[in-house]
């Protein structure tokens, strides 16, 4: 006992110091996020029974209070009664720093706004003694040409944890701009009463419509509200809080940026459609979204703002400005977006970079950026600018503006913009100067001339490095522009690129007109010069000296220049390295290797060092201010992707801002008119249908000849039929009937590619067989044929001579020769790869084959009788070969009838075509269209409907297609939404009170004032 007591006694003090500590410990440990029974109102019904950890990752719909701080003095003009009610979020439910009280975050705020500023103020100097920002690696997000995400997701890109619920997440932070506009220097709104533009709509009369009818509408109306419950149940319970939801897998996925696209999409569908319950449950989810973070290191300006911004305003305005978190919220985001305008020509960085040591850093826009992303942002800001107050918006998307209407006739198709253009702000040119330097070599010991001394010892004392010094340099700016490099995106701000001297001689002598204009050295062909200290061009001599002194003088000279020479050729440049910072700077001395020579005593005096001058050209790259610019090569003009948005938000932008802009009407008009003329084509159909498409259009420019070769292709693509609709209501608000009639066969002609195909849905992207410009346009099978597979001259001989059906190769051209035409295409000789075998069921019928094939032939009684001899089969002629030939492609390919090619067989959900189909039906109040859309809105539900959601398919040419497992959020914001407003009564979201975004958000139109 007495040992038991001592031990005690001798840890006594550790015990109480652990007890002491274990006290602390769990006294002042965080939260462990416990929750009571009253806060299963916060989860999905499918996670009833879900685990702590999942409980906290779900969604809470936090007080729009702390949601976002209020504005000072009310500038929205909202009434008190507007905000949201929602009851208050538990506090063991929020993410660490996510929501503050307005009093603490007006503190923090304060505190890092400080903190930059010292630390801004520390680098300023440094910053503008950089000469350039090094260009970062283009993005790799491009929106157009595909969906993001369809490659990504096989590949995995997107199956990484939710970086959003990790604790530490960076925040984006408004720091003070590098390139701000002045108070004053900002572009306002045009103010006015707004003009008085004709009406859209056709004039419906009010019972109209039989009970028949009547009833039929509404069965086809719930049927898709139907469909929009259907998707929308699938995402909630799969998907809530992402962007968009799996519907085969029943998994999520973020394309985006995490802020529950889809959510955000479908905002204004539920209020249209009057699924109230739904949109109060998803005001929850936009509660707590929270914008300032993501998991992607750049945010993509277009689909953020078409379909983030734009479904928040669209959401506040066809609810009639009830819901006060919804503006907040938009607001919120704008000023996210806002930032990257800040370039010096103020064009956008169309992947911003919103980490804020990224932000701290100047950038530029892009010299190879998507027409369609740097021009679609427009009506969105122009709404918030409206909505706010705040010109700065507008201002952002004006500047824009302006910069495409001086680059408009300054392209290869006059009238157009191309898909890619540089929005950098910079004309880069050669920028040459000459750098002279005076090098001094290191001097000589004086020799004894009298001879008397005996001849000193060798002695270790080093001897100072040749000096260089820089003299003067000579600028001279030769403006020829340096070709940007296609792959390059928005990135870094470069000012001007470092001269390097690495180029060889020969090189450097190459003509001007060979020259890459990339950063190099030229080296001057004359011989270096020689000057003394004493005069401007002769070396100089002692005076009075004998002829024995001269001449030594020159040996030593001619010694010291051989060391000189022989000490440069171990530098690691032949030259001196002209410093870009500080090019006035000498050259350091090498001190750490020091030269040693013999003091000779019998040897006469040498005469002085003689500096050596040496004259170097070098050339820059320097950015010369400018506007847009065309990237050199090939060029595309189209309505499709990459383009299409830019050109119906030029009509859309002069509706929304009541007619009081005439530039952007007049960019309509002469964009229309060139596209018109340029781009679209009739097609050649079976039954001779009189449709029209929009094309695409290359043109290159020929350097030879100085003229641009300009190529119509009949391709088509889902994306450009928004074109129908746009024209119909162009000729409604600048009263040209000739155009509506356009309007309707650019409609009729997406409708007839839906139809055309096995599954009733037509593809992403395909070639179609052009009629020819002269003459009609009857169907021709065998000129079909030719589109598919071009015959060249033996096939076209042999369908002449023994067929009499003349024949002609629709891929040469009018100027080509005659012996040209015939030689280009097929020649009806090389068989195609035989077909795969029409096996129903391959393992018995290969077994079947299997075992049947080496059973011995069957043997005659008299084999020495001759079998009969079969006649024959006629050998058939080179058109009849490649008859064969195109039916077997056209069968293999399930090739529609008036179809060249199907590149792109997928359906992704788009909305572009039912978007024309509802513009014609509230244009024209022509019911047939209604019909078109219903038998449109069947195919799509029979083969895109999971047991989840919606699916997006591989192929429409095969009825036994593959769903692809993904549904983008313009499913519910558009495609439905269309469909539905299709058998709406007229009066809902008529186009007379909204303009509809590129996404389908109506954004409300300012009304007329009665004077």
């Amino acid at each position: 006992m007495s040992v038991l007591m001592f031990r005690v006694r001798r840890y006594r003090v550790l015990l109480l110091f652990s007890a002491f500590a274990i006290a602390l410990w769990y006294h002042f440990s965080p939260t462990d996020g416990s929750y009571s029974a009253s806060d299963e109102w916060l989860q999905p019904t499918h996670d009833r029974g879900t685990t702590k950890e999942q409980i906290k990752s779900e969604w809470s719909a936090p007080e729009p209070d702390d949601a976002m701080p209020p504005a000072k003095g009310n500038p929205h003009g909202l009434k008190p009664e507007d905000t949201l009610e929602v009851t208050p979020t538990p506090l063991s439910l929020l993410r660490p720093g996510q929501f503050v009280p307005p009093s603490l975050s007006a503190e923090l705020a304060a505190l890092e706004t400080d903190t930059e500023a010292e630390q801004d103020t520390e680098t300023d100097s440094e910053t503008e003694t950089e000469p350039f920002i090094p260009v970062r690696q283009p993005s790799n997000h491009d929106h157009v040409s595909r969906p993001p995400h369809f490659d990504d997701v096989l590949s995995g890109k997107f199956d990484s944890e939710d970086e959003l619920k990790k604790e530490g997440a960076a925040h984006w932070t408004k720091l003070p701009e590098h390139f701000p506009i002045p108070p004053e220097s900002i572009i306002p709104l045009p103010t006015g009463n707004p003009v008085n533009l004709p009406k859209i709509q056709f004039n419906f009369q009010h019972g109209s419509e039989s009970n028949q009818q009547r009833n039929e509408r509404l069965m086809r109306q719930g049927a898709v509200k139907d469909a929009f419950k259907h998707a929308w149940e699938g995402y909630r319970k799969f998907a809530w809080g992402h962007d968009e939801v799996t519907p085969v897998s029943g998994g999520s996925k973020d394309p985006f940026a995490g802020w529950a696209a889809t959510l955000v999409d479908a905002l204004d569908t539920m209020a249209i459609m009057g699924l109230h319950a739904e949109f109060e449950h998803a005001l929850t989810g936009v509660a707590k979204i929270d914008f300032t973070t993501t998991p992607r290191n750049d945010i993509p300006m277009f689909e953020t703002t078409i379909r983030y911004l734009g479904g928040l305003i669209g959401a506040y305005d066809v609810t009639g400005h009830k819901h006060k978190i919804l503006l907040d919220k938009a607001v919120e985001l704008a000023e996210i977006l806002y930032n990257a305008f800040d370039t010096p020509n103020r064009m956008p960085v169309l992947y911003f970079e919103w980490h804020p040591e990224s932000v701290k850093k100047k950038h530029r826009a892009g010299r190879a950026s998507c027409m369609a992303e740097i021009g679609s942002m427009s009506v969105e800001f122009t709404r918030l600018a409206q909505i706010t107050g705040d010109n700065k918006y507008y201002d952002a998307i004006q500047r824009i503006t302006d910069e495409f209407e001086k680059f408009l006739p300054n392209t290869t198709l006059p009238g157009f913009w191309p898909t890619v253009l540089d929005a950098s702000g910079c004309e880069w040119v050669e920028e040459v100067y000459t750098v002279t330097t005076t090098i001094y070599p290191s001097p000589t010991l004086k020799p004894d001339l009298n001879g008397d001394s005996p001849p000193a010892l060798p002695t270790k004392k080093p001897l100072a490095p040749p000096q260089e010094k820089l003299e003067k340099t000579e600028v001279k700016t030769v403006r020829k522009p340096t070709p940007p490099k296609v792959s390059e995106e928005d990135g870094e701000l470069d000012e001007e690129k470092t001269p390097t001297l690495t180029q060889p001689r020969e090189e450097a002598k190459r003509s001007p007109d060979n020259s890459d204009f990339g950063i190099r050295k030229r080296a001057i062909d004359d011989d270096d010069e020689i000057e003394g200290p004493g005069s401007a061009g002769e070396p100089s001599r002692a005076p009075n000296a004998s002829n024995k002194e001269n001449k030594m003088s020159e040996l030593q000279s001619g010694l010291a220049e051989m060391e000189e020479k022989a000490s440069e050729s171990d530098k690691k440049q032949d030259v001196i390295a002209v410093s870009h910072s500080n090019p006035n700077a000498p050259t350091p001395g090498y001190e750490d290797d020091p030269i040693f020579l013999l003091e000779p005593s019998h040897k006469p005096k040498p005469s002085p060092p003689k500096p050596v001058i040496k004259k170097q050209v070098l050339t820059r790259a320097k950015c010369v201010p400018s506007g847009f610019r065309m990237n050199e090569g090939e060029n595309h003009y189209s309505y499709g992707g990459m383009a299409d948005s830019t050109y119906e938000y030029l009509l859309k932008e002069h509706i929304l801002l009541g007619g009081l802009k005439e530039q952007y009407g007049n960019l309509y008009l002469s964009t229309y008119e060139t596209g018109r003329d340029n781009l679209f084509f009739r097609p050649m159909t079976p039954k001779n249908s009189d449709i029209l498409v929009s094309g695409q259009m290359k043109v290159t420019y020929d350097w030879d000849r100085h003229r641009t070769i300009s190529q119509l292709e009949a391709s088509g693509s889902h994306l450009t039929c928004f074109v129908g609709g746009m024209v119909g209501m162009g000729s409604k608000i600048f009263n040209r009937p000739e155009d509506l009639q356009a309007a309707i066969k650019l409609t009729d002609g997406c409708v007839w590619n839906y139809f055309s195909t096995a599954t009733g849905i037509m593809p992403e992207g395909f070639i179609l067989t052009k009629c020819p410009k002269e003459g009609d346009c009857k169907w021709d099978e065998d000129y079909w044929r030719a589109s598919v597979i071009a015959p060249n001259g033996e096939v076209i001989d042999s369908a002449e001579q023994q067929h009499n059906i003349t024949l002609v190769n629709p891929f040469a051209r009018k100027d080509s020769s005659s012996s040209y035409k015939r030689q280009v295409g097929y020649d009806g000789t090389k068989d195609l790869p035989p077909p795969p075998l029409p096996i129903s069921n391959p393992p018995a019928e290969i077994e079947k084959y299997l075992r049947n094939r080496d059973k011995p032939t069957p043997t005659r009684e008299n084999d020495d009788q001759e079998a009969p001899q079969r006649p024959a089969p006629r050998k058939k002629d080179p058109y009849e070969k490649w008859v064969d030939n195109v039916n077997e492609h056209i069968k293999w390919t399930k090739l529609p009838q008036g179809y060249v090619q199907v590149n792109d067989p997928k359906y992704i959900l788009r909305p572009e075509a039912i978007e024309s189909v509802f513009y014609m039906y509230r244009i024209t109040g022509d019911k047939s269209w209604q019909d078109k859309g219903w038998k449109m809105f069947q195919a799509i539900e029979k083969y895109t409907k999971t047991t989840i959601a919606h699916s997006a398919i591989n192929s429409v040419l095969d009825t036994h297609t593959f769903q692809i497992d993904s549904m983008e959020s313009f499913w519910l914001a558009e495609t439905l939404k269309y469909f539905y407003l299709l058998f709406s009564e007229p009066d809902v979201i008529s186009l007379d009170d909204y303009v509809l975004n590129t996404e389908a958000h109506p954004l409300k139109r300012p009304k007329r004032k009665a004077t």
